[in-house]
C-alpha cells in the first residue's frame, strides 16, 4: 500500500492512532500499528468499519482482533499460501526422511543377510538346505525390492505433491497482482512495474512513456444501466485495452473507471499513435445489453501522456499524465493530450 501523506498530516495520524491502540491494550509494534494508521487515516473503508462496528461495542478490542484484521486487510493472499506452502513441505520432507530412514534400516539388514548367506554358501549343504536357503534369499531380495518400491512411490508422491505446491504459489502470485474484475494488472503490480522501468529509463537513457486513461461519463453509464452492466463496460474497455498492446507494455487497472498504461522504450510519438488507436479503438464499438439486444450507445475514452524524464519520481510523472488526462477531460473528451498541451499552472 502506498502511502503519500505530508509529515503534518503522517504526525496527525500518529497522535490520533496512538491513543487508541493504548486505550484498548494495543501493543505498538510494526503490525498493530499499520492497522491503526490506516484506521485513523479513513484510507481504507472496510477496515474503518470493521473497527467502528467492534469500538460500537459489537465485538471486543485487543490485540488479537488487531492481528485478525491485519491478516485480513494486509497480508497479501500469496503470503498465505506461502506460510500453508511452508507447512506442508516441511511435512513431505518428514515424511520423506522417515521412509528413508526405513529403507535404509532395510538396507543395512538386506547387506547382513547378504554376507550370512555368502558365508553358509561356502559350507558344505544338503540339496534341502541349498533350497531353503535359495527360498529365503529370494524372501529377503523381495523385502527389500518392496521397501524399495515403497521409497520410490514416496517420492514420486512428494515430487507430484511440490509440482501441485509450486502451482498453488503461481496462481496466488498472480492473484496477488491480478484486479478481479478486469483481469489487468492492479495497482500494486503496475506501481511495481513503474519504479522497475523509471530505474532503469533513468539508469539507460531508454524512453518511457506513461498514459492515463479514464473512460468518459461512466457515472453516468452505472446511474442509467446499473452497476452490473457498468462492470461489465470495464471488461469490455480492458479486454480492448489488453488486446491492443504488446511486448513489454502493461496495461493496469488504476482506480475506478481510470487505467493506467506503461510503454517502455517508446518515444512520446508513439505513445501519441498509441493512444489515438486506443481511442479509435474504443469509440467505434456500439455497446448492447446482451439480455434485450437493447442498444446502450457508444463509449469513448479520454487519454493523457507523459514523458520520463531523468529527474522524475514514479509520482511525477503519474501527476503530469494525470494533468493531461485531465485536460483532455477538460477540452471535451473523446481525446489524447500531451503533456506539453497542458497550460502551465
Amino acid at each position: 500500500m502506498e502511502y503519500r501523506e505530508t509529515a503534518d498530516q503522517a504526525a496527525e495520524f500518529i497522535r490520533l492512532a496512538l491513543p487508541l491502540m493504548t486505550r484498548n491494550g494495543i501493543p505498538a509494534n510494526p503490525k498493530h500499528y499499520t492497522v491503526w494508521y490506516d484506521y485513523v487515516s479513513g484510507r481504507n473503508q472496510p477496515l474503518k468499519d470493521s473497527i467502528d462496528r467492534a469500538l460500537s461495542g459489537a465485538q471486543s478490542i485487543n490485540a488479537s482482533l488487531s492481528d485478525e484484521l491485519f491478516e485480513q486487510f494486509f497480508r497479501s493472499n500469496e503470503e498465505k499460501v506461502a506460510d500453508q506452502m511452508r507447512s506442508e513441505v516441511r511435512a513431505l520432507i518428514a515424511s520423506v526422511l522417515q521412509q528413508l530412514a526405513t529403507s535404509g534400516g532395510q538396507a543395512n539388514h538386506y547387506s547382513q543377510v547378504l554376507e550370512d548367506y555368502n558365508e553358509r554358501m561356502s559350507q558344505d549343504l544338503s540339496t534341502g538346505e541349498f533350497r531353503r536357503l535359495v527360498n529365503e534369499f529370494m524372501g529377503e531380495t523381495h523385502q527389500m525390492l518392496t521397501s524399495n518400491r515403497q521409497l520410490e512411490k514416496q517420492l514420486e508422491h512428494t515430487n507430484q505433491e511440490l509440482i501441485d505446491l509450486r502451482s498453488q504459489l503461481e496462481e496466488a502470485r498472480h492473484e496477488a497482482s491480478t484486479d478481479a474484475l478486469t483481469g489487468l494488472a492492479n495497482r500494486k503490480a503496475f506501481d511495481a512495474a513503474l519504479q522497475e522501468h523509471t530505474e532503469l529509463a533513468r539508469e539507460t537513457g531508454r524512453e518511457l512513456c506513461l498514459i492515463m486513461a479514464d473512460i468518459d461519463h461512466f457515472k453516468h453509464f452505472n446511474d442509467n444501466h446499473g452497476h452490473l452492466i457498468g462492470d461489465k463496460l470495464l471488461r469490455f474497455v480492458s479486454n480492448i485495452l489488453k488486446d491492443s498492446l504488446k511486448g513489454q507494455d502493461l496495461v493496469a487497472r488504476f482506480g475506478g473507471e481510470e487505467f493506467a498504461i506503461l510503454l517502455p522504450n517508446t518515444p512520446l510519438r508513439g505513445a501519441l499513435a498509441v493512444a489515438e488507436s486506443l481511442r479509435a479503438r474504443v469509440q467505434s464499438q456500439r455497446l448492447r445489453r446482451t439480455d434485450t439486444q437493447q442498444p446502450i450507445g457508444g463509449v469513448t475514452l479520454s487519454l493523457g501522456i507523459a514523458n520520463f524524464k531523468a529527474s522524475d519520481t514514479p509520482e511525477n510523472l503519474i501527476a503530469r499524465a494525470d494533468s493531461a488526462l485531465y485536460q483532455s477531460k477538460r477540452l471535451g473528451r473523446n481525446r489524447v493530450t500531451l503533456e506539453t498541451q497542458v497550460p502551465a499552472a
